[in-house]
């Protein structure tokens, strides 16, 4: 369903304009407001199918404009919202993240998942899922979009796209780009040219540094990958088959081990993934990406008790691990 620029602007002030904090600035596509006297742009588009062979997934794209290249100077936020007519839902990603991206291409995407859009229609909160690309995603009832704009400082702190560890220079991603998609990827090519590029501006880098930016640039752009229950609901409560997927893919000794650390962090959720890597647990750290959603799936799902009680319980893990039924109590204890 197409909806065009005039009536989401409409749509956005029929839920705000009862708010004494509101007032629109400027009319158009993006639009500019003002929320508790702060200067926001917001920009809304209607989620579609992304035609993938995952039904799940939907997206929308930011076109080219030459306002945005305007915005990207301002210091002001810049919000993006996935419009879901059929839900009346909205979608937002990190705004940070969103302002960066602008008129990076022809069209930039920015991935949602339609089982999230749906729990959100059913929800009286916020509904949080992750794309492996880092991104991290809020959906909501468009009748709670006053409490998103005095939450989304909160919403979005500390879940700084992944992709910025690595952004890479305009001019070489416009050379390298081509070389990473369609059927036949020359990853080969795109390392030659960067290391090529690199020396033409005297910036010294290694082949690995090169190789580790390449690996960690084409991940961060891939298409999303998102599992069935990759999300996270806040005052929605977990069903048991969510709990049971949750605690498969935490891992029962990583939940028991790790359960106080993530609890108790109080830093960015990318230096909590950088910290719980370092463990060991796994290769890749998108394996203990999955672990930590699963770790806080149960957590804010109202079950580390259930978790703790079936750790205690198991003798499998017991078995293992001997010292697991002792220290699943002494949390326990504590709760």
């Amino acid at each position: 369903m197409k909806i065009s620029p005039k009536k989401l602007l409409e749509k956005v002030v029929s839920y705000l304009k009862k708010y004494d904090e509101f007032a629109v600035i400027k009319g158009g596509m993006p639009f500019l407001i003002s929320w508790n006297e702060e200067r926001i742009y917001i920009y809304v588009k209607t989620l579609s199918s992304a035609y993938f062979k995952n039904a799940n997934i939907t997206r929308v794209q930011l076109p080219q404009k030459d306002i945005f290249s305007k915005i990207k100077k301002l210091n002001v936020k810049f919000i993006f919202l996935g419009y879901d007519p059929d839900n009346e839902v909205f979608v937002a990603w990190d705004y940070d993240a969103a302002k960066r991206r602008l008129n990076q291409s022809c069209n930039v995407s920015f991935y949602s998942r339609a089982g999230a859009q749906l729990q959100a229609a059913q929800c009286r909160s916020f509904v949080h899922f992750a794309l492996d690309n880092g991104d991290d995603v809020v959906s909501f009832k468009c009748s709670l979009l006053h409490r998103f704009l005095d939450e989304v400082d909160d919403l979005f702190q500390g879940n700084e796209s992944l992709m910025d560890d690595f952004e890479i220079e305009e001019e070489l991603r416009k050379e390298i780009d081509p070389m990473l998609k369609g059927t036949s990827v020359r990853v080969l090519e795109a390392l030659q040219t960067m290391m090529r590029y690199y020396d033409s501006k005297n910036i010294k880098k290694t082949i690995k540094e090169c190789s580790d930016l390449l690996m960690g640039y084409m991940e961060s752009v891939q298409e999303p990958k998102m599992s069935d229950d990759k999300y996270r609901v806040e005052d929605c409560g977990i069903t048991d088959k969510q709990f049971k997927d949750a605690f498969t893919a935490a891992g029962g000794w990583f939940f028991l081990t790790q359960y106080r650390l993530i609890v108790n962090f109080r830093l960015s959720r990318r230096e909590l993934l950088r910290k719980l890597f370092e463990k060991g647990f796994d290769a890749e750290i998108s394996g203990t990406e999955t672990r930590l959603y699963g770790v806080q799936r149960i957590i804010r799902g109202g079950r580390s008790r259930e978790a703790l009680e079936k750790i205690r319980d198991s003798k499998k893990i017991n078995k293992a691990h001997p010292q697991a039924k002792a220290m699943a109590e002494e949390i326990l204890a504590t709760m």
